[in-house]
């Protein structure tokens, strides 16, 4: 009988150990700037220019962390448009180094509604899923948004009748001089 107290303390201390090994941490990113603003007219699409950053604990996740797919959620009159993250990182085609590893540049796009109104929206999130595996689908990180949209109109560039008409009135005015007119 004292044997087989033994072997029950053994036992359940070696699922105490094995518990505490699978519960290591996640692998996770950071986005910065955090939150990100981006400003733009309505009828725009804006790219999010951000730096992640591979913050995974060095012993548990010690390699790359793959980025392998996205979901966003955003207030009504935005939409994310993915093309630019699944080009770079999506289905294990593109990954952060080991812990620190970090890369810059265009995430996403957001499209602004034309009939949108001025005004700062807030809140809108861009989550990213990944892992140390190519297949793996694990909630790595959120990057938060927010959207500024202006009203003014953005100032054309000189047409070419009008370009045309600042040296054809000033020549016209020459010949008409020298005439004597």
């Amino acid at each position: 009988m004292r044997g087989a107290k033994w072997v029950v303390l053994v036992l359940a201390l070696s699922l105490c150990v094995v518990a505490g090994a699978w519960a290591l941490p996640d692998p996770s990113i950071n986005s910065n700037p955090d939150p990100i603003v981006v400003t733009g007219l309505g009828g725009a699409t804006l790219p999010v220019t951000v730096t992640l950053t591979n913050t995974s604990d060095d012993v548990a996740f010690p390699g790359n962390l793959y980025l392998n797919g996205s979901a966003s959620s955003t207030l009504p009159g935005l939409t994310v448009d993915t093309t630019l993250f699944d080009g770079t990182f999506a289905f294990g085609s593109g990954f952060l180094a080991g812990k620190g590893g970090a890369w810059t540049g265009d995430l996403f796009e957001v499209g602004v509604d034309p009939a949108l109104a001025s005004g700062d929206y807030a809140g809108n999130t861009f989550d990213i899923y990944g892992g140390p595996e190519r297949t793996d689908f694990i909630h790595l990180g959120t990057v938060t948004f927010t959207v500024s949209v202006s009203s003014e109109d953005v100032p054309e560039e000189p047409g070419l009748a009008y370009l045309f008409g600042l040296v054809a009135v000033p020549l016209g005015l020459l010949v008409r001089r020298r005439r004597g007119v």
